[in-house]
């Protein structure tokens, strides 16, 4: 089962950050219940690189990744590197946000296509920079995730690509994955 994502996906009133790290152990455990493996927990720990991707300590066979939008919070575990971005749609200024933050590629494809995609260019973009860990910087518009033609399969980066995987989930939402290759994406809601 190489290139298994699971995520859990938690309804939430209000998002308690004390709570964060017990659910992405539970995540863990889930996803290692999952693969087949240990679920041996002793070492598992939490932290964050010095741009805020969320990582386990002293491990290189699990990584992470987490989101939270409107009345959700998600956890994505996966043998590989992954990035995962959910966003709830809101009213906004979509024009002018898509000319600040988004590459030329892009802005052709919501001009083609409407700007009700907003948040799929949107969710795939987060969930490529949580993928490399650079976050949102000056380098947001370097990269496209969109075209005339839709959404893009794949970003061509440094190290080759990564693939972009939309994940079907409630009306008024939009959530996007990350990973290096194509995923078996598992989810369930806690």
């Amino acid at each position: 089962m190489k290139d298994t994502v699971l995520i859990r996906i938690y309804h939430q009133r209000e998002w308690d950050p004390e709570k964060e790290e017990k659910a992405i152990l539970d995540t863990r455990r889930r996803y290692e219940s999952l693969m087949g493996g240990c679920v041996w927990e002793g070492g598992w720990k939490v932290f964050r690189t010095a741009k805020g991707k969320p990582m386990f300590s002293g491990e290189s066979d699990r990584f992470l990744s987490i989101s939270h939008s409107g009345a959700f919070w998600a956890c994505a575990i996966s043998d590989q590197n992954v990035g995962l971005d959910i966003q709830k749609h809101q009213s906004g200024r979509y024009e002018a946000i898509s000319r600040k933050w988004f590459h030329r590629n892009e802005r052709d494809y919501l001009e083609q296509w409407g700007y009700d995609h907003f948040f799929d260019v949107w969710t795939a973009k987060e969930s490529y920079v949580k993928y490399t860990g650079t976050g949102m910087d000056e380098h947001f518009g370097s990269f496209y995730t969109a075209g005339r033609e839709g959404l893009e399969k794949k970003v061509r980066d440094e190290t080759g690509g990564a693939v972009l995987t939309s994940v079907p989930f409630q009306t008024g939402y939009s959530m996007c994955l990350c990973t290096v290759n194509e995923p078996q994406v598992y989810t369930y809601m806690s």
